[in-house]
């Protein structure tokens, strides 16, 4: 998916409902000549393709509202809070950040405090959740600011907890 018409072409075929709609509107939004606003649209629908054509990643989006209010109110107590300020990395997330490069896993870490602080912050795009109780949101992070590749962090917030689970992590083009 390095052109726009191969991303097209892949958004029709594996992307979620509406993707190839709201990618073309986002273009035709766009100012294309600020090139960062375009690889920022481009890569945040190349790692939406990633994420719906990957099985566990995909297992980990579409998780029960119960069950990740599950697991984040263990990594809770685990650490002795009764709120968090930073998003709490899943065990999916944890294994993928171990095999990202150190700017990349500090572009992550920047991320999880930003979106502990404001889970629909103005960076997040939503995402297709597993129930109406739940809100699942993806941050992207363009490779200049990773000094690597690309990162989209994929979490989930829960608004009883108040608490954010980082259910996985994309690095790619």
């Amino acid at each position: 998916m390095s052109t726009l018409a191969e991303l097209r072409f892949a958004l029709g075929i594996w992307g979620f409902p509406g993707d190839l709609h709201d990618f073309e509107e986002e273009l035709a939004d766009a100012d294309l000549d600020g090139q960062p606003c375009g690889r920022a649209i481009a890569q945040a629908y190349r790692h939406r393709v990633m994420l719906r054509c990957d099985p566990q990643a995909m297992a980990a989006l579409m998780r029960t509202t119960d069950d990740v209010a599950h697991e984040l109110g263990q990594r809770m107590r685990r650490r002795g809070r009764c709120s968090v300020s930073q998003a709490l990395l899943g065990d999916s997330a944890e294994k993928l950040l171990a095999g990202l490069t150190a700017s990349e896993q500090a572009a992550v870490e920047s991320v999880c405090r930003c979106i502990g602080e404001d889970p629909d912050s103005e960076r997040a795009r939503g995402l297709p959740d597993a129930d109406p109780r739940s809100s699942s949101w993806a941050v992207d992070v363009l490779p200049e600011a990773t000094g690597g590749r690309g990162v989209s962090v994929i979490y989930r917030y829960d608004a009883a907890l108040d608490a954010v689970l980082v259910l996985w992590l994309i690095a790619g083009p």
